[in-house]
């Protein structure tokens, strides 16, 4: 009757143990943090492994009293090792948990791990294919010699030092140096920024008004998009209001007057693309993308860009939408 009593002390003790250090898993580790909660501390919230308590060999699961689970010990194990609760259990938050509302702060990788990667919550991640395989690189504004021997890495390697080069390409830098931030980069025919934690990017694809007016290289387009995601990883709910109602890019679209007004004209100016009277284009639709000769050019391939409007006019033609951009543009470059 004595050893009932104790065991049931033992387990009520564990259990109030527990719920103390609810809020702050990490307190037995001696990491000193505050962790971030739906309420944002306001209220003590309480998740499934709260009521789950290990006792010898077994899980007991305090609120039904009934045996989880057993824990069977590896007789490979040692004290070098750490415990298998331990090592599964991050011992920080992500920088970016409070800009995803919509996400637990408890997920990894937008709880899809198969397709998102996050190795340390920060730097610009740069997925490519290196004819084998999809692979990664961590750019952090320091380590281009680390980067591979890959078209794609190295034209935006190109494309940040000749942004950055002469002190602007801010957006870059900043998603590169910033440890709260991170940004994945990958290929794309078209350049774009899909109001997340993600740029697209073409590196031959710059864009022109046409006629006399300057043609802007592929590494301004980037700098373009990547601001529009440092921004909506910054200050996600003025962000949204920039944006409007349907959140997509219009001809007086408050975020796209920022940006082309902002550091697409300061970044395009300081590398000598225009000139101080110059603009790279009035409005987001003024202009019209081209492809150009690499990251850095500013000379339009002719023969790729009427293959690209070509394919856009097919594209567009098989969805029974119209054509008449798309025709005009393959016009214009088919000689």
């Amino acid at each position: 009757m004595k050893l009932k009593s104790l065991f049931l002390l033992l387990i009520v003790f564990l259990v109030g143990s527990v719920t103390v250090q609810a809020q702050n898993p990490y307190k037995e580790f001696g990491i000193e943090v505050k962790p971030l909660t739906l309420s944002n501390g306001k209220y003590i919230e309480f998740f499934t492994n709260d009521s789950l308590v290990r006792i010898g060999s077994i899980i007991l699961d305090t609120r039904n009293n009934r045996i989880s689970s057993f824990v069977q010990r590896d007789t490979m194990y040692s004290e070098a090792n750490l415990e298998p609760e331990v090592s599964s259990r991050f011992l920080s938050l992500d920088p970016h948990a409070a800009s995803y509302p919509d996400l637990s702060p408890y997920t990894y990788a937008a709880n899809n791990p198969l397709y998102y990667t996050d190795p340390d919550g920060r730097d610009i991640v740069i997925h490519y294919y290196d004819g084998e395989e999809d692979r990664e690189f961590v750019f952090n504004g320091k380590n281009a010699g680390d980067a591979p021997d890959n078209s794609f890495v190295q034209s935006f390697i190109s494309a940040y030092n000749y942004a950055t080069g002469n002190g602007e390409g801010n957006a870059l830098r900043e998603a590169a140096t910033n440890g709260e931030l991170s940004v994945n980069l990958g290929f794309s025919g078209d350049n774009s920024s899909a109001r997340s934690d993600w740029v697209l990017w073409n590196p031959n694809q710059g864009f022109t008004e046409g006629g006399d007016s300057p043609v802007i290289s592929p590494a301004i387009s980037l700098e373009h998009e990547m601001d529009h995601t440092v921004d909506y990883l910054m200050n996600a709910i003025s962000h949204k209001k920039n944006l409007g109602k349907n959140g997509m890019p219009t001809a007086s679209n408050m975020e796209e007057v920022r940006v082309i007004n902002g550091t697409e004209q300061s970044t395009a100016r300081s590398v000598g693309e225009i000139g101080p009277n110059q603009r790279t284009r009035a409005t987001h639709f003024s202009a019209h993308p081209v492809m150009t000769n690499g990251a850095t050019s500013t000379t339009i391939n002719r023969r790729a860009t009427y293959n690209y409007w070509r394919s856009r006019y097919n594209a567009r033609k098989r969805q029974g939408k119209s054509t008449r951009w798309e025709e005009a543009n393959m016009k214009k470059y088919k000689n």
